[in-house]
């Protein structure tokens, strides 16, 4: 009988400590490949340049174009042990502090930045957008910081 109750003591002791054991939040992922592609042919068809690169021809500078994204942000609190439901085009981050609380993070959509972009440099007077870029930047939000977009690029005026 001694010998059980020792048994069951380390039984329960090796129970406990490995609850214990700190988790380093990591949580397993599977293998993706995410693929980017932006469609200029719209802005292209009205004589419109975007390009990674610089332009080699003749041409007057405009102006700078910079547009950080800054997410909107949507309180959602939950039972405990529960995650609020997905919504589309947002992502749910929990609080770092309050396990019944998450936030619901609007994903930006490059497309409705460089439309924005193209109004920018085409009411600045510029028909291309050279040296573009779409760069990822951490937006902080109290003791959230979440991964957005933001997009810069030179404006100017082909003089050829």
């Amino acid at each position: 009988m001694r010998e059980l109750k020792k048994f069951f003591g380390v039984v329960i002791l090796v129970v406990i400590s490995t609850n214990c054991v700190p988790s380093s939040g990591v949580v397993e992922v599977s293998e993706n490949y995410p693929v980017y592609g932006y469609d200029f042919t719209t802005y292209s068809e009205e004589g419109f340049l975007f390009t990674t690169e610089t332009y080699l021809g003749d041409y007057e500078s405009v102006g700078l174009i910079e547009i950080p994204y800054r997410p909107e942000f949507i309180r959602a609190e939950v039972p405990r042990g529960t995650v609020p439901d997905q919504w589309e085009g947002y992502e749910n981050y929990q609080d770092p502090f309050d396990e019944n609380l998450y936030w619901r993070v609007k994903q930006a959509d490059p497309d409705t930045l460089i439309k924005e972009a193209y109004e920018i440099a085409d009411s600045m007077g510029a028909d291309a957008i050279i040296n573009f870029e779409i760069s990822p930047y951490t937006v902080e939000n109290g003791s959230l910081s979440v991964t957005s977009i933001r997009l810069t690029g030179f404006g100017i005026k082909r003089l050829d």
